[in-house]
């Protein structure tokens, strides 16, 4: 006899097409993350929901990737709660330019052929 999973994880369209959210519970169950701490790093400005729906934060699926990346820096490096959303926006712009390099660069090879 099979066991039914404990959990089902909803994922909801968002108003633009291709977008999808999840819930401050789906979020905790995908990071492991209890929900009270989530809380907290909403709070902070770790994570923002991109909407409410019926009184329910919505986020989009790239808070996971944030959160994860923001729970890895506080767990190996040590950083503050408070420290984190500053931290994570310029990790974040860091890649962002990274990428505009490599873009630039492969633009600048092409040219030089």
């Amino acid at each position: 006899m099979e066991k039914e999973p404990k959990y089902a994880i909803v994922v909801h369209r968002g108003e633009s097409p291709g977008e999808m959210t999840l819930s401050l519970m789906e979020l905790a169950r995908l990071s492991g993350c209890h929900a009270v701490l989530l809380e907290r790093l909403v709070d902070c400005g770790v994570i923002e929901p991109a909407r409410q729906v019926a009184g329910v934060s919505r986020f989009q699926l790239s808070a996971l990737q944030r959160l994860m990346r923001g729970l890895r820096l506080k767990r190996d490096l040590g950083v503050s709660l408070a420290a984190l959303p500053l931290v994570l926006d310029l990790l974040e712009r860091v890649d962002e330019l990274h990428v505009k390099l490599s873009v630039f660069e492969s633009t600048t090879d092409e040219q030089e052929r």
